[in-house]
């Protein structure tokens, strides 16, 4: 009985893990902290509920993992708190979600055969509600991605889902397989509504593994058509409904879109995510800091392509946005990380091990969209869940017991609650500054810094809430309050900027404060000079800047500064 309890358990932990972007029917950013507290609770009961394999290829990638979140740890405290352990507002991308996914690599060691089981139950019953949403966007005229905002994050779930239940599909005897393979194709033809390039590499990828690994484990060439078959069949579905989509879908099957729009404003990004890295090639800028260390080195011909004043926050590939926020060291670690699972999941999926192909076919699909993809929870911790799942199939491995077992689930439980706790603090905060946000639309400025102020109160780290404290203060229509508020909005804003230099929020405010309190023309412009410092391709701040110059008397600034936001509309006009 308590071997069928511990199997009920780790089944739904790994449908909790496998299930995330059910959990709220968006990925917009409030939402973020509520599943990587999801993620980390579903961890601890994988971890408690099952018992943890050992072997030289599990004890590899733990070492490595512990020293990637040394490294990250180490990064974060060099390039600012503030920052690095969220990771600025908007992504939650920071420290405390690179522990996630220690979590959820952790959870992936724990599952037993009874327990993959249960998934090839759990796996294809989320897979139908997802497929079902997104189809039935599709139906109402809506954006197949509309309840994420992110085409890109709810492909790449897709992406490793689908291969997953490919591989599921190979090694499931009888009726059950027909029905899982219907699956795989329903969820191929969500993928190709979500319409990412990167997406469909992966699940090609993780695919053809799932297929070719079925057919060596046995041993023959007899059944290589059906490996040829099942990829043919996956990758029409993923082609024709993308074609029939239309629009911004469709037009991802044309090549010649490669060199331009999104691919090459992501091939800019890179470039200047690639001087990024080579300015601090240790430890990088910081992790979750990447909207803050990127416009530095934005080149112009990003600018150039994007809407006015977009900065990336993110690289779109997750190695690349490793590298430049956690240093080549990091980076090393993270990809030895995952050659260690995918050695020893082929290894043990050679030997017919069922359960190493289903997650060396995963962890495949996920590395490939990761590759072009954007970092997000969702993707990440079924990514890292696989991982575990892989290395922990390896050569040797054996079953942890007493002692050992113990230490591992005290560590996986001090940390889970760690992140929990972070994460509720987080949420209360963010709580208060959804209600400074609502008080704002409606004019009511008095409320705006009241909730601002507490939202502060309770994360100080995170600096947009001092950006709404400094609206509320700004637009404050009593005079005597707004005298008031415009000086506490001041002390607000030095107190981030001493916390988190990098901010550009945080400096564009404090020169819109110092110009409405009336300070000296010089200050006000030297205050929009540091903001442009921080963002020097910003047309906004820049436009503010030029205005704030000429008032001071600094017209020789004010003029080179024009130049160069003339020299930006002229080539945004002949693009």
């Amino acid at each position: 009985m308590l071997t069928d309890m511990r199997s009920v358990v780790m089944v739904a932990a790994m449908f909790a893990m496998f299930s995330l972007p059910l959990v709220t029917f968006s990925s917009a950013d409030p939402y973020q902290p509520i599943r990587a507290l999801v993620a980390a609770v579903a961890s601890v009961v994988a971890v408690l509920g099952g018992r943890a394999r050992w072997s030289k290829a599990v004890g590899t990638a733990s070492g490595l993992l512990l020293g990637l979140l040394v490294w990250l740890t180490l990064s974060a405290g060099l390039n600012g708190w503030a920052s690095a352990l969220f990771g600025v507002h908007g992504r939650f991308q920071g420290l405390v979600s690179a522990f996630v996914m220690a979590l959820a690599f952790s959870a992936g060691l724990s599952p037993r055969g009874p327990d993959v089981r249960g998934f090839r139950v759990i796996l294809p019953l989320s897979a139908m509600v997802m497929t079902a949403i997104v189809i039935g966007q599709v139906l109402v005229g809506r954006d197949p991605a509309g309840w994420t905002n992110n085409r890109v994050v709810i492909a790449g779930w897709f992406a490793v889902v689908t291969s997953m239940l490919a591989a599921f599909a190979a090694v499931t005897p009888g009726r059950g397989r027909w029905l899982i393979g219907a699956t795989a194709a329903a969820c191929a033809v969500a993928l190709g509504l979500a319409g990412s390039r990167g997406a469909w590499l992966g699940a090609l990828a993780g695919v053809v593994v799932a297929t070719a690994g079925a057919l060596w484990s046995r041993g023959g060439r007899s059944g290589v058509w059906r490996v040829a078959l099942v990829v043919a069949v996956l990758l029409a579905l993923v082609g024709v409904t993308a074609s029939l989509a239309g629009g911004e879908t469709s037009s991802k099957l044309d090549p010649a879109t490669l060199a331009s729009g999104s691919a090459a404003s992501r091939m800019q990004i890179w470039l200047g995510a690639a001087a990024m890295a080579a300015d601090r090639p240790l430890f990088g800028h910081g992790p979750g800091r990447f909207i803050y260390g990127f416009p530095p080195y934005q080149p112009f011909e990003h600018a150039r392509l994007e809407a006015v004043d977009t900065r990336p926050d993110q690289a779109h590939s997750w190695p690349v946005q490793l590298l430049a926020e956690g240093g080549l060291p990091a980076t090393a670690m993270a990809v030895a990380i995952f050659a260690t699972a995918l050695y020893a999941g082929a290894s043990a999926a050679r030997r017919r091990d069922a359960t190493a192909l289903v997650a060396t076919a995963g962890l495949t699909a996920y590395g490939m969209q990761a590759l072009f993809g954007v970092a997000s929870i969702e993707v990440d911790a079924i990514g890292w869940f696989a991982a575990g799942l892989a290395v922990s199939r390896g050569i040797g491995a054996h079953d942890l017991v007493g002692w050992a077992h113990r230490v591992r689930s005290a560590v996986v439980v001090t940390a889970a609650a760690a992140v929990a706790l972070a994460c509720v603090v987080y949420l209360g905060a963010d709580v208060r500054y959804a209600r400074a946000l609502d008080a704002f639309a409606v004019g009511e400025m008095r409320t705006v810094r009241d909730e601002a102020a507490h939202a502060v109160r309770l994360m100080p780290l995170v600096d947009v809430y001092r950006v709404a404290f400094a609206d509320g203060a700004l637009y404050e229509p009593v005079p005597a309050r707004r005298t008031a508020a415009l000086a506490q909005a001041r002390d607000l804003l030095e107190e981030g900027l001493m916390r988190e230099p990098a901010s550009y929020d945080l400096a564009l405010a404090l020169a819109r404060v110092r110009a409405a309190s009336g300070e000296s023309p010089d200050r006000v412009a030297d205050a929009y000079l540091e903001a442009v410092r921080r963002y020097p391709l910003g047309v906004e701040v820049r436009t503010a800047a030029v205005s704030a110059l000429r008032a001071a008397g600094r017209t020789a600034e004010a003029d080179e500064m024009q130049a160069d936001l003339d020299r930006l509309a002229a080539s945004r006009g002949a693009r």
